[in-house]
């Protein structure tokens, strides 16, 4: 018998000791977890390669961007661009990734440029810039340069597609180092084609590698 009570009372502990546990595990956390996103940073200047990595981070009010290449010019200024699809299942070739070409549709996909973030290559040719960009934030839009509305910056963290681009805006110039780093136009006079030739020469600007997150 006096085994029997025994046993009992270490179940009875065992149970009591179980609920307190419970009564002092303090309240579920149910918020949303951020969700992350890496894809690869293409050059389609030198044949579409892969020269670096990107990663996304979703938020439920906005978004966190890491770009790292390894094919830039050491010395040379760069900025960082967000292009923000709102609609894009509205793009032409959904469900592949929207592309300039709907451009011509602003309207229906809401597309947003915005300034991400700008900075100098290393020496040994590798460039790291991050940004964070807020929903309904447009403080960085330069859709206007582009004669394009303003579409509300980022809508929609979660079903936004987010491409990331990179622009080389050349050799540092004496007096506009800061300018070129931080503007769309800082320090160019010619405009390269577009993902197609590399500015090499001072005054020379172009867009030469991106990101895609759909």
């Amino acid at each position: 018998m006096k085994t029997r009570f025994f046993v009992s009372m270490l179940l009875l502990a065992g149970l009591i000791s179980a609920c307190n546990d419970d009564d002092n595990a303090g309240p579920v956390d149910n918020a949303p977890r951020p969700s992350e996103q890496t894809t690869k940073v293409i050059d389609p200047t030198q044949g579409g390669a892969e020269v670096g990595s990107a990663r996304l981070t979703r938020t439920d009010d906005g978004v966190i961007a890491l770009f790292e290449s390894t094919a830039a010019i050491p010395g040379h200024t760069y900025t960082l661009w967000w292009v923000v699809w709102n609609d894009p299942a509205k793009c032409q070739n959904y469900p592949q990734p929207c592309d300039d070409a709907d451009f011509g549709i602003a309207d229906q996909v809401k597309v947003e440029v915005m300034f991400a973030s700008g900075g100098i290559a290393l020496a040994d040719g590798s460039i790291a810039m991050s940004g964070h960009l807020s929903e309904n934030d447009i403080s960085g839009s330069i859709n206007g340069l582009f004669e394009l509305p303003n579409f509300g910056g980022l809508n929609d963290a979660e079903t936004a597609e987010v491409h990331l681009v990179l622009r080389s805006h050349g050799p540092q110039i004496p007096g506009q180092t800061g300018a070129q780093i931080s503007t769309y136009g800082g320090g160019c006079q010619v405009e390269l084609p577009p993902f197609a030739a590399v500015p090499m020469a001072v005054g020379e600007c172009a867009d030469i590698q991106f990101a895609v997150f759909q």
